[in-house]
């Protein structure tokens, strides 16, 4: 499953949004940890869990 997001940099962080829901943001120190706070942004906003 494929999500389209949207991020820049905010000194020295990784910050963004899921496309489709651009009012919750998240970030990461680096990109990985970015791309899994985003993963877990999608699990609470479905309200489930897509690593189970």
């Amino acid at each position: 499953m494929e999500l389209d997001y949207t991020y820049w940099k905010d000194d020295g962080w990784y910050v963004g949004h899921l496309d489709e829901y651009p009012e919750y943001t998240t970030q990461g120190e680096t990109f990985e940890e970015f791309e899994d706070m985003l993963r877990s942004l999608y699990e609470d906003i479905l309200g489930l869990s897509l690593t189970n």
